[in-house]
């Protein structure tokens, strides 16, 4: 009889042991566990304030493009504007260009966004159905004509490029936000159907030409 209590006491001890070590490594199992969960809470509470960051921002360029875009809308451009063929040099006026209206001009500067006017370049170089001869120009402004070449050059511009005198304008509201952009000009030498690209969407630029397309399928091949 003593000896079963002995032995009873001492499993007693030992399962005791055994429920002290199980909770333990329990309680480091959960611990673990618990501080898992709070990193990858806190990594997710981070990546949500970023993509809300990002979203905002989107949001804003969205915002600035529309009203810019409206604010520009029909801008009225000189007709007597001068321009140079960057290649041939010879000289020509808006009012000469707008008689083969529509047309669609990209502008931009040396001061423009270089990423945003790459972009627009590759989108251009991109679409399924190539331009009519001499319904897509290019108005530059560049100090040097050397360097506007090399860019034509580098970025296989197989297009007509004009240039203004740096102190021109052609008086589109646009020009101040130093952003490359894209018109339509009428006969009436006013530039509509305004639109610049924005590098965080690139889609867009896309689905501007495909609109383009479909109001101006005399534009195209």
């Amino acid at each position: 009889m003593k000896i079963t209590k002995i032995n009873s006491l001492s499993t007693t001890k030992v399962l005791f042991a055994i429920f002290i070590i199980v909770a333990m490594v329990l309680n480091v199992v959960f611990f673990i566990l618990f501080k898992y969960q709070k990193n990858l809470y806190k990594y997710e509470l981070i990546n949500s304030k970023q993509r809300l960051v990002t979203l905002e921002s989107f949001n804003e360029n969205y915002r600035d493009m529309i009203l810019n875009n409206i604010g520009s809308e029909s801008s009225q451009i000189n007709p007597s504007l001068i321009l140079t063929n960057a290649i041939t040099n010879t000289k020509t006026s808006m009012q000469e260009i707008a008689k083969d209206s529509p047309i669609l001009i990209l502008r931009f500067t040396e001061y423009s966004c270089h990423a945003c006017v790459e972009q627009s370049f590759k989108t251009i170089n991109n679409i399924p159905h190539p331009f009519r001869k001499g319904k897509f120009i290019i108005i530059a402004s560049y100090e040097s004509l050397r360097a506007l070449l090399l860019f034509k050059a580098d970025n296989n511009i197989n297009y007509s490029i004009y240039t203004l005198k740096n102190n021109d304008s052609l008086n589109v509201p646009l020009e101040s936000l130093n952003f490359p952009y894209f018109f339509i000009l009428n006969g009436e030498s006013e530039a509509t159907s305004i639109f610049y690209p924005l590098t965080s969407d690139p889609e867009l630029t896309n689905d501007y030409f495909v609109i383009v397309r479909y109001k101006y399928p005399m534009l195209f091949r």
